[in-house]
C-alpha cells in the first residue's frame, strides 16, 4: 500500500527517515553550492538538483508518514 510508489510494501517510521534524510542532503548540497557562488553551468544544477531532491524527498516521507497514520487508524479499530 505505498502512496509515492517509491516502496513496495507498508509504510513504516524507518521509510520516513530514509526520505527526509535523503531530502536534507539534497538541501545541504543546494545550499552549500549556493553560498560558495555557483560560477559554472554545473554548479547550477546542482542547485537545482539539490532543491528538487529536497521537494520530492520531503512529499515522499509526508505522503508515507500519512499512509502510515491510516494505516494506525485502522488497527484501532
Amino acid at each position: 500500500m505505498a502512496v509515492s510508489g517509491l516502496w513496495d510494501d507498508e509504510p513504516t517510521p524507518s521509510r520516513i527517515a530514509v526520505s527526509l534524510g535523503l531530502a536534507l542532503i539534497g538541501f545541504y548540497l543546494a545550499v552549500q553550492t549556493f553560498a560558495a557562488g555557483p560560477s559554472t553551468l554545473l554548479e547550477n544544477w546542482v542547485i537545482a538538483g539539490g532543491l528538487l531532491a529536497f521537494g520530492l524527498g520531503a512529499a515522499d516521507a509526508y505522503l508515507e508518514s500519512a499512509a502510515l497514520d491510516e494505516l494506525e487508524k485502522e488497527g484501532a479499530r
